[in-house]
C-alpha cells in the first residue's frame, strides 16, 4: 500500500467533483506516475508497518498477517536496526542516525513499491534490507574513507563498490567485511603479543599447519577457547563464538557461517582430524549430505548468481537517489556492472544444489508410505487420546494426581499401550515412552526404543514428504497450508488448494488447486484430524494452519516451522536408515529437493510430452522454466540425446508432423538442412540409420537445440496456455545457411 502523501506536486491528482466513473482509478495512475519522476515528500506510514518508523526493531505483516501484543509481533516479518557495527558502536546510536534514517527510508520506499513502481514481497525485501545493512557495515569498516555518520552512502566510489565485490566473490559476507582478517589480528596478537606478518596475512583464507598448531598450544589457555560440553566432541577445546564476536564487534551469526568456521576450523586442532567441517553437536545420527569438506567450505569462491544477487540490490540504493539525494550515492559516478565485471572473474560458475538420489528418494516415499497408510491413523488416535486424559486430570482414574508430570504420563501411557486398539501399533513400532530425551530415543549405538512423541513427529514428516513428492511444493507452500486445504469431487479424484510460493504480488498469493493422488491426500486428512482434534481437546481454535502438532513434549503443541519440520525430517531419516556416502554422511531430505526430484523423474520418463505437464503441476508460467531444471540437473550427453530423439522422432513422421501439435515450422528447416547434406530432395533416399546420426551429430556439436516455451492468452473461460517447442539452429549452422 502506497503511505499517504501531502498534496505538494504542481499538477493536481485530485478528482472530487468529477462524475468519472473510474475515478479512483484514475486518480491512482496519476498517483503513480507522479510517484515515477517526484522526489518522495509523504509521510513513513503504512499498513504494512505495525509499529512506529523510529522504532529499533519494525514489526510488519506477513502475508497479509500478523499484530503487536505486549509490545512484540505475533505472526510478524520483524527488521531489526539495532546492529553492532565493525567499530563497536550501533547503528542505533545518535552518530550514526543520518546512516539509520537513509537504510529506513530506501528500505520502507522500497517495499511500498516507490522505488521500483512495484510492490514488493517480503522475501525480496528482507533480502535488500540486509543487503543494505552489510553494505553499511563495510563503509563503517573504512569510516575515515567513507563518514558514513555524516553523509550515508553518499560517498561510496567506484573503487569501494568494486572492492566489496571482489572481497564478497572470494568468500561472501565473511570476506566482504573482512571476518578472517579481524580473527586472525586477534589470534595472533593474542597468541605472540605481537602484530601479524604481511605474509601471513596475505595467506589467508589458508594457514600455515604448523603456525595454526603454535596459535592454538597459546590459546587453549586464555578465554577465547572453551571445551565442549557435549556432543560427539565432547572436551575438545573449540574457539568461543560469543567472545570472539563481542570482541570483533560482529553478531555471532557472522562467526559461524560455513566459510568462517571452515576458517576458524584450522586452528581448532582437537577436530581437524575430519575431512568434513563438522558442527559441535548434531541431534541427527550423522552429519548431512550438506555439510561440506573441510577444504572445499575453506576454498570455494562465491557463485555468479550470488554476487549478482547482492550488487542487484545495491542498485535499490541508486533508485533512491531521486528521494533521497544527501545520502544515497549518485549513480551517474557509479555503476553496478563495472562491480560485477571486476569481481566475477572470482566466482565460480553456478552449480545447482544436487539432485536426491533415485534410490534415496524411493525410500523416503516408500517409508512415508507405509508410516501414513499402515500406522499413522493409530498413532493419532493414541496420542489424541493421552492428550485428552493428561490435559484433562479428571479423566484419570487410580493415578496420583498429586504424582510428578513425567510420572503421570509413563503411567497413562503404559495404561493406554495395553489396551487392545494400541496394543499392536505399540509392539510393531516399539513404542515405550510417551516422551523421552533425544538422546535416550536416537543413540545409534543402542537398541531402538522409540516414543509416542518421535513417532508422532515421523507421522507429520512422513505426510509432508507425500505432500512435497506427489504434488511437487515449496517449502512455503507446505507450511502455510490451510486446515481446509483438501477438497474431494464426488466420484472423481482429491485437489490441493494452496497459495504459491513465488507468484505473488506483495503480500497477495496467488491461489491455486491442483489434483494429488489418494496417499497424498491420505496424509493430509491424517493433519486435518491431528489439528482439530488438538483443537477440540484444548479449546482452541488453529483452523487456519494444517501442519499443527506437539514441538518439545506432547502437550506444548503449536504450528509447525521450517526449522521445526526440517529437524522431524532429519529424525525420519534415521529412523529409515537412509543409506551413509563414503564420508559416513547421510542425506536428510528437504522439500525443495523432493520437489525437484519428482520433476526431473517425470521428464525422465516421459519426456517431451510430459513437459507442459510438469509445468501445471510445478505452477510455472512457462514450460521453459521447466526446461531450466532439466538442463542444470541433467548430464548434457543425455540432454543432447534426447533432444535429437525427439528432433528425429518429428522428422521421421510420414504425415509431415500431423501427430505433432507441439512443434513449429523450424523443424521443417532441419528437415531441409538434412537433405541438403546429403544432396536428396526427401529423407527417403537416405538410409535411416545415416541420416538419424547426422541428426545427433548435429545436436552434440551445438548445431541446433530445442527450446520449449508457452505462449498465454486470456480467452472468455479464463486464462488458456498454448505450448509449443522451437528448434534453435546453433551460430555455425544459421551463418552456413
Amino acid at each position: 500500500m502506497v503511505a499517504s502523501k501531502k498534496n505538494v506536486y504542481p499538477f493536481n491528482t485530485d478528482t472530487t467533483g468529477y462524475q468519472l466513473d473510474d475515478a479512483d482509478e484514475i486518480q491512482a495512475i496519476l498517483e503513480h506516475a507522479r510517484d515515477s519522476v517526484l522526489p518522495f515528500s509523504g509521510e513513513y506510514k503504512a499498513s504494512w508497518l505495525l509499529n512506529d518508523f523510529e522504532s529499533p526493531i519494525w514489526y510488519t505483516t506477513k502475508r497479509g498477517k500478523g499484530s503487536i501484543i505486549d509490545g512484540k509481533g505475533v505472526e510478524t516479518d520483524n527488521i531489526t536496526w539495532n546492529v553492532t557495527l565493525p567499530n563497536g558502536n550501533n547503528l542505533c546510536d545518535d552518530r550514526y542516525r543520518i546512516l539509520l534514517d537513509n537504510i529506513k527510508k530506501t528500505s520502507f520506499l522500497f517495499r511500498n513499491g516507490i522505488i521500483t513502481g512495484k510492490v514488493i514481497g517480503n522475501r525480496r525485501w528482507h533480502d535488500v534490507t540486509g543487503s543494505l545493512l552489510v553494505l553499511a557495515k563495510f563503509l563503517v569498516l573504512y569510516e575515515d574513507r567513507y563518514l558514513p555518520h555524516k553523509y550515508g552512502f553518499n560517498l561510496l566510489d567506484q573503487q569501494g563498490l568494486n572492492q566489496f565485490s571482489i572481497n564478497y566473490s572470494k568468500g561472501g559476507i565473511t570476506f566482504a567485511l573482512e571476518l578472517p582478517q579481524r580473527a586472525l589480528l586477534l589470534f595472533y596478537q593474542s597468541a605472540f603479543n605481537s602484530e601479524c606478518p604481511l605474509e601471513v596475512y596475505s595467506a589467508i583464507p589458508n594457514i600455515d599447519e604448523e603456525l595454526c598448531k603454535s596459535i592454538y598450544l597459546k590459546l587453549r589457555e586464555t578465554n577465547l577457547m572453551r571445551p565442549l560440553k557435549s556432543g560427539e566432541f565432547k572436551g575438545a577445546l573449540v574457539f568461543d563464538l560469543q567472545r570472539i564476536s563481542s570482541i570483533l564487534n560482529c553478531d555471532k551469526e557472522s562467526m559461524s557461517s560455513e566459510r568462517m568456521r571452515a576458517f576458524l576450523r584450522q586452528f581448532e586442532i582437537e577436530l581437524k582430524e575430519s575431512e568434513l567441517l563438522v558442527k559441535y553437536n548434531i541431534k541427527s545420527d550423522y552429519h548431512g549430505h550438506r555439510t561440506p569438506l573441510l577444504t572445499d567450505a575453506l576454498n570455494n569462491p562465491s557463485n555468479e548468481n550470488s554476487l549478482v544477487a547482492i550488487t542487484g540490490h545495491f542498485e535499490v540504493l541508486l533508485f533512491a537517489h531521486r528521494h533521497l539525494p544527501e545520502t544515497s550515492p549518485n549513480p551517474c559516478y557509479l555503476s553496478i556492472n563495472t562491480a560485477r565485471k571486476a569481481a566475477m572473474k572470482y566466482t565460480k560458475i553456478d552449480g545447482r544444489t544436487p539432485l536426491l538420489p533415485i534410490d534415496i528418494g524411493l525410500s523416503y516415499m516408500n517409508g512415508a508410505m507405509k508410516l501414513v497408510y499402515k500406522y499413522g491413523e493409530n498413532l493419532i488416535d493414541l496420542y489424541l487420546e493421552f492428550l485428552d486424559k493428561s490435559y484433562k486430570p479428571s479423566k484419570i482414574k487410580d493415578i496420583n494426581i498429586e504424582a510428578s508430570i513425567m510420572r503421570k504420563n509413563r503411567l497413562l501411557f503404559n495404561r493406554l499401550s495395553r489396551l487392545e486398539k494400541y496394543r499392536d501399533l505399540c509392539i510393531e513400532l516399539n513404542l515405550s515412552y510417551p516422551h523421552t530425551s533425544t538422546s535416550k530415543t536416537k543413540n545409534k549405538n543402542t537398541s531402538e526404543e522409540y516414543d509416542l512423541f518421535s513417532c508422532l513427529g515421523d507421522v507429520m514428516a512422513a505426510s509432508a514428504i507425500l505432500i512435497a513428492i506427489m504434488k511437487p511444493s515449496r517449502d512455503d507452500e507446505i507450511i502455510n497450508l490451510k486446515r481446509d486445504c483438501l477438497y474431494h469431487e464426488l466420484g472423481g479424484g482429491y485437489y490441493l488448494k494452496l497459495y504459491l510460493g513465488k507468484s505473488n504480488v506483495g503480500e497477495a498469493y496467488e491461489e491455486v488447486i491442483k489434483p494429488i493422488p489418494y496417499i497424498t491426500a491420505k496424509s493430509i486428512e491424517l493433519l486435518q484430524k491431528l489439528g482439530n482434534g488438538i483443537d477440540i481437546i484444548m479449546g482452541t481454535d488453529t483452523s487456519d494452519t494444517l501442519f499443527y502438532a506437539p514441538l518439545s513434549g506432547l502437550t506444548n503443541v503449536g504450528r509447525v516451522s521450517k526449522g521445526v519440520l526440517n529437524t522431524k525430517l532429519d529424525n525420519l531419516g534415521d529412523k529409515l536408515k537412509i543409506r551413509l556416502d563414503e564420508h559416513k554422511r547421510r542425506w536428510y531430505v528437504r522439500v525443495h529437493e523432493m520437489r525437484k526430484f519428482f520433476l526431473i523423474l517425470l521428464f525422465w520418463h516421459g519426456r517431451f510430452n510430459v513437459l507442459d505437464a510438469a509445468r501445471d503441476i510445478a505452477g510455472h508460467v512457462d514450460a521453459e522454466h521447466i526446461y531450466r531444471y532439466v538442463e542444470a540437473n541433467f548430464p548434457r550427453t543425455d540432454l543432447c540425446a534426447f533432444e535429437a530423439d525427439f528432433a528425429i522422432h518429428c522428422l521421421s513422421s510420414q504425415d509431415r508432423y500431423d501427430d505433432f501439435t507441439h512443434v513449429d515450422d523450424s523443424f521443417e528447416a532441419l528437415r531441409e538442412l538434412v537433405c541438403k547434406h546429403f544432396g536428396v530432395s526427401s529423407l527417403e533416399f537416405i538410409h535411416q540409420n545415416e541420416w538419424e546420426q547426422y541428426v545427433r551429430d548435429l545436436r552434440n556439436e551445438d548445431g541446433f537445440y530445442l527450446k520449449p516455451h508457452s505462449i498465454q492468452c486470456e480467452t472468455d473461460d479464463g486464462q488458456l496456455v498454448s505450448f509449443e517447442i522451437s528448434l534453435i539452429f546453433g551460430e555455425a549452422i544459421y551463418n552456413a545457411k
